[in-house]
């Protein structure tokens, strides 16, 4: 199962002092339920973040941090650009669950949320969002989210 975070919420999953749903988001790609996959811009921005890339660096090892290949990525978000179809600022993370079909995103980000839910950028399946933006509790939806995650591995 893959996933997608952006920088808006890895500040928040990748804290020590994490709790509720960036906690439990935590636990399921730090313990091999799941994982997450980076390239691209992403890559630039998420390893910026100390507390990201301490993990990030033990993550590849155990096969929790996916890459895909940046080419593909920075190609497909170029394409978004030019065809100006994307509400957020965000075409990277778009792009890059286009080339992985990682159809998880974890955020903070409403435009952001928004263009992932647009089937007409994340297909079939469509993507959904883990977000603890203005709830930061564990809830139901955010356990079935995380079972029912897919990514293809490229």
């Amino acid at each position: 199962m893959c996933a997608i975070i952006d920088a808006s919420a890895a500040s928040e999953v990748f804290r020590s002092d994490a709790t509720g749903a960036a906690r439990h988001f935590y636990e399921w790609i730090a313990h091999g339920r799941g994982s997450l996959v980076l390239g691209g811009k992403l890559t630039h921005e998420l390893t910026k973040l100390k507390d990201f890339k301490g993990w990030a660096l033990k993550a590849v090892q155990s096969g929790r941090l996916l890459w895909a290949d940046d080419d593909r990525v920075n190609q497909a978000a170029a394409k978004l650009v030019a065809d100006g179809v994307c509400r957020s600022n965000d075409q990277h993370v778009i792009a890059l669950a286009q080339v992985t079909g990682a159809r998880l995103l974890c955020a903070g980000d409403v435009d952001l949320h928004r263009d992932f839910k647009d089937r007409t950028l994340i297909g079939s399946p469509m993507g959904k969002v883990y977000s603890t933006k203005g709830r930061p509790s564990l809830r139901p939806q955010h356990r079935r989210q995380l079972e029912d995650s897919t990514c293809k591995r490229s």
